[in-house]
């Protein structure tokens, strides 16, 4: 230990009097993959780094020493070898999703330090960002000209604890899920699964399944956990691939990404644990119809196997709306075992069930693996609604109605002018009362002359775009202009920050949050991909600024600050209200804002400037105005202020402030797009500092 420690500090010295500035960058950063590109890929090799070819300095935690033992027995840990560079895996220090990474050491000169590092290390090192020599992980590789060392930060003694994850969330039954990309180079671990394809190409991977049918493979790259010659820790490990049908009670390691899919690296000893016995597997060959008419049957088929055993028993579980839970047993016929499940009289009924198995030894399996999620199906005589297409009773579900072709009615709430995602060609609709699941996005929408307010028919397939429920369009026919629907009132807590499964309901519905205060003008960290955090009395959420048609901004690319006529957004900001359609993607529920007139009392406050003397309300500019104006106030103590908009005959129009302030100039636009010409009135009322001005709107 002394002796890696004295080498250590001699690689620190050197890399001092050689070091060049290179840009440091978390591997979040480089690794973040933009909602833009994420939403049109449908491969796994169409998504990566943005950063691949630039040279940059990263800090991370080492999950894998590239040696058994950099002094005693220096043979490698992975099958880099072969390609002539040699590997360790880094994992981001916060822990944060989208920060695990490959390093790779491109030749067999270790004078950067690399043969040193051990597990747990915290690691500041220099490197060439690429993607798609090791399958397509991102990886550094180390520069070497010039030469630059590993700088050994700190050393923590161990690898970070795995993050626990689902097969489901990188493979759902019939494909990939590219959002799973976040988990690329990260230490992961999954539980309960069995293993199957032992040995698939003369390799020693193999498959594991969740009993649901969803299923990854596991990737030989470790030492420890291959049975190749000449990559197998002779002496140290005596690993076998478990034979098909083994329970693992868990697997650890390390997520690779190939064209072929995802794959989980398990790197020591211990990282993979085999149970005693396994239960029978489930896999689903024919679900219900998502739709059936009332006192009709729906047939059921699935497969269901023991592979160190036989299947004993094995029936459906299901329920009406929520009634009691009724049992049929399945019928095996040929390989498969079916069910015919009654049909109920209740017309608009929601009827859900689960498969049950067991084995000669008592195990048992269920599918979905997960009561709480079930398989489900609607008792409907009329056509499916945007409701019954958005609508799931279970948290993070797929629209029952995926892949099926369907005409629904609703009422456009952003058209083509509002939204630039996709080039315009996503708009949204919603039914005509506002309650909940009543919102639906639209790809590829036809140039109809629709607006705002349109009732519309539209006929498309229903598509599940990243979690998103959407229909990609290929007819539409407006049917009478019925007016704009009010936006859904909602509080920041209702929608929150992450992937808030109580949110769902309101995808792709127009709501509106009041009171709002900027808490981060940037959400993402040093990336910006153009979203804030606002924040209310209940909790916080985020604003999505880049889709929208309207001059707000973060400062998400250059220039965007210095450019006439557009509003940076800063922290500290306050609106009124900002009102938008909710949109999912990156794991995040957002709002999209559409225009200027979706955000109401933006009040900004000047920076760098002396605490004012006394109270003051200056007069609108421009004035006159059309739409909007600029009102600016004074206070030089911390006061409640209000600030509202009246009419000649003193009616309140709009408030635009109501909320304690510290001392400062404020900036607050007010619009009136929604008013016709005339004199207004505003009026401040801060303690004892009452004033009224007046402002003229010429249309």
């Amino acid at each position: 230990m002394k002796l890696r420690y004295f080498i250590y500090s001699i690689f620190i010295l050197t890399s001092f009097l050689k070091a060049q500035e290179y840009p440091t960058m978390t591997i979040p950063e480089l690794n973040i993959v933009p909602d833009s590109i994420l939403a049109n890929a449908s491969t796994i090799s169409e998504i990566g780094t943005q950063y691949s070819g630039d040279t940059v300095k990263i800090v991370g935690t080492v999950l894998f020493a590239p040696m058994v033992d950099w002094e005693n027995d220096r043979r490698l840990t992975t099958s880099s070898a072969t390609r002539g560079s040699y590997l360790t895996f880094i994992q981001d220090t916060s822990g944060a999703l989208w920060g695990g990474m490959t390093v790779e050491q491109p030749d067999t000169n270790f004078a950067t330090g690399f043969d040193i590092i051990d597990t747990g290390d915290v690691v500041e090192m220099i490197g060439i960002v690429s993607e798609g020599f090791y399958g397509n992980t991102t990886t550094l590789s180390i520069l070497v000209e010039p030469l630059t060392e590993i700088n050994i930060v700190d050393s923590k003694g161990k690898r970070p604890d795995p993050i626990v994850v689902t097969v489901s969330e990188f493979f759902d039954e019939t494909s990939f899920n590219l959002e799973a990309e976040k988990y690329e180079g990260m230490f992961v671990e999954f539980q309960n699964v069995i293993t199957s394809d032992r040995n698939p190409g003369g390799s020693t991977n193999f498959a594991f399944s969740d009993g649901s049918g969803n299923k990854i493979f596991m990737y030989d790259q470790s030492s420890y956990f291959t049975e190749r010659s000449g990559h197998k820790l002779v002496g140290i490990t005596e690993y076998e691939s478990p034979a098909n049908g083994t329970l693992l009670k868990h697997i650890r390691g390390i997520i690779h990404t190939r064209d072929d899919g995802w794959y989980i690296v398990p790197l020591y000893p211990g990282d993979m644990k085999i149970g005693e016995t396994a239960p029978p597997t489930i896999t689903l060959i024919q679900n219900a119809p998502p739709r059936v008419l009332t006192n009709q049957s729906a047939d059921v088929l699935f497969k269901i196997e023991d592979n160190d055993g036989t299947v004993t028993e094995a029936k459906i579980i299901y329920q009406v709306n929520d009634g009691e839970f009724l049992e049929i047993p399945m019928t095996f016929q040929d390989t498969a075992y079916s069910a015919n499940i009654p049909g109920t009289s209740s017309d608009n009924s929601l009827v859900s069930y689960y498969v049950y198995a067991k084995d000669n030894e008592g195990n048992e399996s269920i599918s979905p693996n997960d009561t709480s999620v079930k398989y489900y199906y609607w008792v409907l005589n009329s056509d499916p609604t945007i409701f019954h297409v958005q609508y799931t009773p279970y948290r993070q579900g797929a629209s029952r109605f995926e892949g099926e072709v369907l005409t629904l009615q609703g009422v456009i709430t952003a058209d083509s002018s509002d939204i630039d995602e996709q080039g315009g060609s996503a708009q949204y609709m919603q039914m005509r009362n506002s309650f909940e699941w009543a919102g639906l996005r639209m790809i590829k929408v036809p140039l109809n002359g629709q607006v705002r307010g349109d009732l519309v028919s539209v006929t498309g397939t229903v598509i599940e775009d990243y979690y998103h429920t959407t229909i990609d369009v290929s007819n539409l026919e407006i049917l009478e202009h019925v007016g704009e629907i009010p936006s859904l009132i909602l509080t920041c807590d209702q929608i929150s920050t992450g992937r808030n499964d109580a949110a769902e309901e309101y995808e792709s519905m127009l709501i509106v949050y009041k009171n709002l205060i900027v808490t981060n003008e940037n959400a993402d960290g040093t990336s910006n991909y153009g979203e804030i955090l606002v924040s209310d009395a209940l909790g916080s959420t985020r604003v999505e600024l880049q889709d929208g048609s309207h001059s707000y901004h973060n400062n998400w690319e250059p220039g965007l600050a210095d450019s006439a006529g557009l509003i940076g957004i800063k922290e500290g900001n306050t609106f009124e209200s900002i009102t938008g359609v909710i949109y999912y993607a990156f794991n995040n529920f957002k709002l999209i804002p559409r225009k200027n007139d979706d955000f109401w009392g933006f009040t900004d406050i000047e920076e760098n400037v002396k605490i004012p003397a006394a109270f003051e309300l200056s007069q609108n500019y421009p004035n006159p105005f059309n739409p909007t104006t600029v009102i600016q106030y004074s206070v030089p103590e911390m006061v409640n202020v209000k600030l509202k908009v009246y009419d000649m005959l003193g009616r309140e129009i709009s408030t635009l402030v109501n909320r304690e302030q510290s001392a400062g100039i404020y900036k607050v636009e007010f619009n009136a797009a929604n008013l016709s010409s005339g004199v207004y009135f505003y009026r401040i009322e801060a303690g004892n500092f009452v004033v009224s001005k007046k402002l003229l709107l010429l249309k």
